[in-house]
């Protein structure tokens, strides 16, 4: 039950995504967690999922890049650490899985494929 309250209140906290894409600045332990908790949020509620897509979206805005999920693949790339690496393997799974539509799940693996990622 504590683990749903918390994810509620990640999910209604507005200032979710800057705290969230700055945690994603943070050395690699802190960069871990954040991963981990946008993966449970993607499971949790289509609300969470989004949210989860947020954090990556206002990252992909403030650091000008050019893809939401280039983060996530240059990170997947310089990590020589093999439990980070499934980390974001599993939330590269959850971001694809857990999205609403079989054309949202299409498209987001594409955006992946573009970025060289398989």
């Amino acid at each position: 039950m504590e683990s749903q309250t918390s994810l509620d209140y990640l999910i209604e906290t507005e200032d979710f995504l800057g705290k969230f894409a700055k945690a994603l600045e943070r050395d690699d332990e802190g960069r871990k967690h954040t991963f981990e908790i946008l993966a449970a949020l993607c499971v949790y509620s289509k609300e969470g999922y989004n949210r989860a897509v947020g954090v990556l979206e206002h990252h992909k805005n403030t650091k000008k890049k050019k893809y939401r999920f280039s983060l996530v693949v240059d990170e997947l790339r310089a990590t020589d650490n093999v439990h980070y690496k499934i980390i974001l393997l599993e939330f590269i799974n959850c971001l694809i899985i857990y999205t609403d539509k079989a054309e949202n799940r299409i498209r987001i693996r594409n955006e992946f494929f573009s970025k060289y990622l398989f």
